[in-house]
């Protein structure tokens, strides 16, 4: 089988390299197969250890956990549940090779921890040897492999649940929406107005649509969306949460560039990591997210005020989708100051929805209000698994 290469590939010699250059959207067409035969259904039968590298990788980021052998056993010896709260379950399946219940029945037992701690040891091998890790730390390779691998799991994954099938409403066959009706003269088939003809033939008695009753719709081009997605990674997103957030951001850039549309791109907690305007490079979308790491506080004001200059010198419709799992902690008075920052961004014509993760009342009724005054919605989150769901259905709703 051919492999294919991530279109941002570092370049250097390694077994997780790939023989032919293809672009990341190229590869998005080969995606959930009926059948499990998708490109990750290959990348996973074909190559086992450049999926665990990834997974390793990307848990240690949303984790903050630095790759040490000794470390890591450790944990996982003297308390494993303790373990999974630092480490996750798919960090310690992936570094170590064995299941959660195998890990628990037999982590006591002397012969066992021996060859639990060479596992970690050959695996973490694996991955300094392959250029991935470098003193305990992600390489940038190491990253861009990471980014790849979580790309295709979530294109499959919302594939595979029915996620990305959705035109948004007014983008018809030629990029528009139906507005003034006209006889036919000739014009593409696409533009027949089939239920304004057969009006037209029931009005003149006819009982079957002749060539002279047909009508043709004029369409108006749909205007373009702008959207930037402004993830809160702030201490209390570290885990699953990140994990997740993360992989609903991949699916929204996916979807929304392929539907024409430009996707921007805010990480914040106290402060601004990352601001990438609104555009079409999923590249540079996916080489940030996957390398976020979770720390600090959380400012929501300076995050939407990111957000919001990164639409202002835009004409057409601006939108911020913001996730966030707790009340802002930053400032003298953070909630005020998010919702002046709702108000500034909402005076320009921005709306502004919240993706809520878990809050308590106090986070909720900020993010309403929030919400309100960004002429958004409020999404409540209740479980990690369908953040990227509910994303998507906001940007539905938008495009």
């Amino acid at each position: 089988m051919r492999e294919k290469a991530v279109a941002f590939s570092s370049g250097s010699e390694s077994k997780f390299e790939f023989s032919e250059k293809e672009s990341v959207l190229e590869l998005s067409g080969k995606m959930g197969r009926s059948g499990g035969n998708g490109l990750m259904h290959s990348v996973l039968e074909n190559d086992a250890e450049r999926v665990m590298a990834a997974k390793v990788i990307s848990a240690s980021i949303n984790y903050k956990i630095p790759l040490n052998a000794d470390s890591i056993f450790e944990e996982i010896v003297k308390d494993y549940k303790m373990a999974e709260n630092i480490y996750g379950r798919v960090f310690i399946r992936e570094i170590t090779g064995f299941s959660e219940d195998y890990i628990k029945k037999n982590r006591n037992i002397p012969e066992f921890r021996s060859v639990l701690k060479k596992a970690i040891e050959d695996r973490l091998k694996i991955l300094e040897s392959e250029g991935l890790v470098e003193n305990g730390q992600p390489t940038e390779q190491g990253l861009e492999l990471a980014a790849y691998i979580n790309y295709l799991e979530e294109i499959d994954s919302a594939t595979k649940r029915g996620l990305l099938g959705r035109k948004a409403q007014l983008k018809k066959a030629t990029d528009g929406f139906r507005a003034e009706r006209r006889h036919f003269r000739g014009e593409h088939y696409r533009d027949l107005d089939i239920a304004g003809s057969a009006a037209i033939a029931i009005r003149r008695g006819h009982t079957e649509i002749s060539k002279e009753d047909l009508a043709v719709s004029e369409r108006e081009r749909r205007a373009s969306l702008k959207i930037v997605y402004a993830l809160d990674a702030s201490g209390s997103m570290s885990g699953e949460k990140l994990e997740q957030c993360k992989r609903a951001g991949i699916a929204l850039a996916y979807k929304a560039i392929q539907e024409g549309d430009s996707v921007g791109l805010v990480v914040f907690g106290k402060d601004i990591r990352v601001k990438i305007p609104p555009g079409r490079n999923i590249q540079e979308i996916l080489r940030q997210i996957s390398s976020t790491r979770p720390y600090g506080e959380t400012d929501i004001a300076v995050g939407i005020r990111a957000a919001a200059e990164l639409l202002s010198k835009e004409s057409s419709s601006r939108h911020i989708i913001l996730i966030t799992d707790a009340v802002p902690t930053r400032g003298n008075n953070p909630e005020e100051d998010a919702e002046r920052a709702a108000s500034e961004a909402s005076s320009s014509g921005i709306t502004i929805s919240i993706v809520g993760i878990r809050l308590d009342k106090r986070a909720e009724d900020l993010a309403r209000e929030i919400v309100a005054i960004g002429k958004g919605r409020f999404l409540r989150a209740r479980t990690l698994e369908n953040i990227d769901k509910i994303v998507l259905e906001d940007y539905y709703r938008e495009s």
